[in-house]
């Protein structure tokens, strides 16, 4: 075998046993070549890692990230300088080094592979780390770049500035970070900069457009520092994104200029206390909140007995603890403090103030303050009408539960008071004393319809209705509503016609009208409650709307109050609003009424002048013919509750209400199914192998369906199922009533002969 030539075998000495490492990539980054010092340095032999491991097998995370980016840079621009990786060795340790390497091409330029030389830097790292970490104390990006521009090392704060991470910029040109129309001039400075490398510190030169990652624009401040090291001089650059600070000098420019007029143009009330807690300056905001001109404001201090202020308690409010005063004593901020200013009428402005000290330069101790404040009157009032509501929605919610279970109570007692005088005929003491139990009964079930009335519970039950009744029934109540120096009186019309209505709701709108005419007169007076039939023609209603031609019943409600002006009449039926002082009144009562008189298809109208009294009237559509609950609702004979044979499923959880339906309608010939559950109904019906006729359910069950739900469900079993539902209170059903008409609610309590004539209803109505 041919000997080697001995200059050759030199190179091979070289290239295997230098002190740096030697590899070569292919173009996928597979190592193809590796010599004996840098296998020494990994641990791996050679049949190991040549033609089966690329560089980026044995380098961290971080450093294969570097490699990702900078290998596609190798191949396409021919040469890497000084990247520095963390390498693993075979045995996990990690090796630092930096890498430079060229690439070798076939003759038509493509990349075939890399020539890299790595240097073993883990002994110099220690004696950089110092370095390294004064950069990464810097709050500015820092730099450190050759006499070519090219970057050798970079701090992680160029990602902020530039959006590279500090690994990209290695061996990168420093001018790829100006923006272009700039780096030819940058070049030049560079140059003169190596020429005479003397410190240049921050703001001695222009400012400069640095060109981001993403390829904005940002404007730079540089410093420059010349450092010793073993490649000669180079330099060492602060760099600092000045963005904020021009925002913040033009945004200061602007500012100063607009002080003044945007103070004077702040819908909040601004004053500057001096020590002493004396205003010396006030915009007109505050003159309009607190309701003075600027000669009585200036001078005044927080200590003037004058400003008449109270806590939200209504105790008194002390100058001393006013938060422009606190602020001047302890030198901290006041916020969000509430207080109320009494004014000469009885009335009190409430503002929410805040105060800013300002102080002596270079201090703490404060020499004036700036107080701001806001009216709040109006939100006050709000909150408190919130309160009231939420105190009413919250009783509603307790009233119409109770009224739920009382109702069920009361049809029971109703119930069996029906079916014991059906046969205590020739027993007149039991008879009466059942009679007595019955009345008693009764009058319970009116209490509850008003307990629902007042709480907004009820069920719009519209049928046909005389006015007269509902207010000849309702004036002892209301007489004991009114004082005793206000005197009520009734105009009823004797042929007054019907009209469709729910009666409790028509009670409802008669005791807020009368609430409403009691409150417009303190000193007393007279409240006149009349009815009559109108017939609106095209003329009247042309000038008074919005009514429309036709024949109406008319109830109206006058006082001899104060009146109401033109301002007050325009937001009458506005939810909140109202004239009463805060804590009397929710400002919801007209609004209420309002809306259950057009829930009825009819109008209200308001006649009103200050200090002539009030006269409200009330527009329902009047029924044609001869209208009647005896039309409306004929009696059901004993013939035709003989005659009845269909099978009725009842579905009512009160174990004793279900029983007592099953007694009033078995003796009717119906055939009764009772379940206490939705679930247990559902099963039922899958059961029974004939028809079932009617199902009766009350809305509100045990479980997780209601009756509407539970309707539905049937409903898909049985198609021609007629239904009826039966509530005492239901939220759900007032929220979202049922696609049925009122003829399918049956109001508890009710009595023998009000269930069957409302099956009897019920059963006639097409499915």
């Amino acid at each position: 075998m041919a000997m080697l030539d001995t200059s050759t075998q030199m190179l091979l000495d070289l290239y295997e046993h230098s002190p740096c490492g030697f590899h070569s990539l292919d173009d996928r980054g597979v190592f193809v070549r590796i010599n004996d010092t840098e296998l020494g340095w990994l641990g791996y032999t050679r049949e190991e890692i040549v033609g089966h491991m690329t560089l980026a097998d044995i380098l961290t995370p971080q450093s294969q990230q570097a490699f990702a980016l900078n290998f596609p840079r190798l191949k396409s621009e021919g040469v890497l300088r000084n990247v520095e990786f963390d390498l693993i060795r075979k045995d996990g340790t990690l090796l630092p080094v930096v890498i430079s390497a060229t690439a070798v091409r076939d003759r038509d330029g493509n990349f075939i592979m890399s020539r890299s030389i790595v240097y073993d830097v883990s002994t110099s790292r220690g004696a950089d780390s110092g370095f390294r970490n004064i950069l990464e104390a810097s709050p500015d990006a820092m730099i450190v770049c050759d006499r070519q521009g090219i970057i050798s090392t970079a701090n992680s704060h160029v990602q902020k500035v530039f959006g590279y991470c500090s690994y990209e910029l290695h061996g990168m040109s420093v001018e790829a970070l100006i923006e272009e129309s700039s780096r030819k001039k940058h070049a030049r400075f560079r140059e003169r900069f190596f020429s005479d490398p003397k410190a240049r510190p921050m703001g001695s030169a222009h400012e400069l457009n640095g060109l981001r990652k993403d390829g904005t624009t940002v404007p730079l401040e540089i410093s420059l520092s010349p450092l010793e090291s073993d490649k000669g001089i180079v330099v060492l650059a602060a760099i600092r994104d000045v963005t904020e600070h021009r925002v913040s000098q033009e945004a200061l420019r602007k500012s100063e200029a607009r002080y003044r007029s945007v103070v004077t143009a702040m819908a909040e009330g601004v004053v500057v206390q001096e020590c002493d807690g004396a205003i010396t300056a006030c915009n007109e905001s505050a003159e309009r909140i607190l309701g003075l001109t600027k000669a009585q404001i200036m001078g005044r201090t927080s200590l003037d007995p004058r400003w008449r202020a109270i806590h939200e308690d209504g105790s008194p409010f002390p100058g001393d603890s006013h938060p422009a005063m606190v602020a001047l004593s302890n030198g901290q901020r006041q916020s969000n403090v509430c207080m109320g200013l009494c004014k000469p009428d009885g009335g009190t402005t409430w503002i929410l103030i805040n105060a800013e000290p300002i102080y002596y330069p270079g201090t703490k101790r404060p020499r004036a303050v700036v107080t701001t404040f806001t009216d709040i009157t109006g939100r006050k009032q709000l909150e408190e009408q919130l309160s009231q509501a939420q105190k009413l929605e919250a009783l509603g919610h307790l009233a119409g539960g109770i009224a739920h279970d009382f109702n069920n109570v009361l049809g029971v007692i109703l119930g069996h008071c029906d079916l014991m005088a059906e046969k205590l005929s020739g027993h007149e003491a039991a008879a009466r004393h059942n009679n007595t139990i019955r009345k008693a009964a009764l009058h319970a079930s009116a209490l509850t319809r008003q307990l629902l009335a007042f709480s907004r519970k009820q069920v719009m039950q519209m049928r046909p209705v005389n006015l007269n009744e509902i207010v000849s029934s309702l004036s002892e109540m209301l007489r004991r509503v009114i004082r005793e120096n206000t005197e009520m009186v009734l105009q009823l019309a004797s042929d007054l016609g019907w009209c469709n209505a729910d009666p409790v709701q028509v009670e409802q709108v008669l005791m807020n009208l009368v609430v409403n005419a009691r409150d417009a007169m303190p000193k007393g007076g007279r409240i006149t409650i009349s009815t009559c039939n109108v017939q609106i023609d095209g003329r009247v209603a042309g000038a008074r709307p919005p009514a429309p031609p036709g024949p109406y019943v008319l109830l109206s409600v006058a006082d001899t109050g104060s009146g109401m002006s033109e301002t007050t009449l325009s937001r009458l039926f506005e939810p909140f609003y109202t004239t009463k002082e805060m804590g009397r009144g929710t400002g919801l009562g007209l609004s209420m009424v309002y809306g259950i008189v057009r829930q009825s298809s009819g109008y209200i109208l308001v006649d009103s002048a200050p200090g002539e009294g009030s006269r409200f009237d009330v527009y329902l559509p009047r029924l044609k013919g001869d209208a009647g609950p005896e039309a409306a609702a004929p009696a059901v004979s004993l013939d035709e509750r003989s005659q009845r044979s269909e099978t009725i499923l009842v579905v009512e959880d009160d174990d004793a209400l279900r029983d007592l339906i099953t007694s009033m309608l078995e003796p009717c010939g119906y055939h009764v199914l009772g379940a206490a559950t939705a679930r247990e109904a559902i099963t039922m019906s899958q059961n029974h192998p004939g028809p079932i006729a009617l199902l009766l359910t009350d809305m509100m069950l045990r479980g997780s369906a209601d009756g509407q739900e539970l309707s539905e469900a049937i409903k898909g079993q049985r198609p021609e199922i007629r239904v009826l539902f039966m509530t005492g209170y239901s939220e759900l059903f007032v929220a979202n009533p049922p696609s049925v008409n009122s003829a399918a609610v049956l109001q508890k309590p009710f009595s023998s002969e009000e269930l069957r004539r409302r099956i009897l209803q019920a059963l006639s109505t097409p499915a």
